[in-house]
């Protein structure tokens, strides 16, 4: 049996320009817009409450950002000035993943799009938009590709669960949990 994967859609949008906590909200009532279009929504923006725990310097949450953006079937650049957005913005071009501006435009995309599990393999596709060579040391799924397309040896995945597949809850929970830490209501000692 296999679980059905939803499209994956990045959401880019401003975090620390101007209100963080009204940034936050919209990046994530932008995630639930995905959600209720039929897509599994990524929001770099829950990594927040992450931050508030264990802070980490500005590049080391644009890389993580974008190890998840490559395996993001779109991008979704919500509205507002972000220097970051703009960069994930750019690395999406960079790397074949279209760029929605609006809700409409994802509702469409989402709608169009086929994602078909048994179709899903793994890849070490390069950014030249050409077939694997070898040259690249990350998988990157690709449902884009005919057969024999890709020289790069595949591994067959293996079937992952809903909790595997459902990575946020932990994410979500760590939140919760570093929101009672930070407010002592764990009785945890600073």
């Amino acid at each position: 049996m296999s679980e059905k994967l939803l499209p994956r859609v990045y959401i880019a949008g401003p975090y620390t320009k101007g209100d963080t906590e009204l940034n936050v909200q919209n990046a994530m009532v932008a995630g639930d817009l995905v959600i209720e279009a039929g897509g599994a929504p990524l929001v770099p923006h829950w990594t927040h409450f992450q931050h508030t725990f264990r802070p980490h310097d500005y590049e080391t949450w644009m890389t993580i950002d974008f190890s998840h953006l490559v395996n993001c079937d779109a991008l979704w650049r919500i509205p507002g000035e972000s220097v970051g957005a703009d960069r994930e913005v750019a690395f999406a071009h960079e790397h074949g993943i279209p760029v929605l501006r609006s809700h409409r435009e994802v509702a469409e995309f989402l709608r169009t799009s086929k994602r078909a599990p048994a179709k899903v393999r793994m890849c070490c596709r390069s950014a030249r938009r050409g077939p694997c060579d070898g040259s690249d040391d990350h998988p990157r799924v690709h449902r884009d590709m005919g057969a024999g397309a890709c020289v790069w040896p595949h591994r067959p995945q293996r079937q992952r669960s809903v909790a595997e597949m459902r990575w946020w809850h932990i994410v979500i929970g760590l939140a919760c949990i570093s929101w009672l830490a930070v407010f002592g209501l764990l009785g945890v000692a600073r």
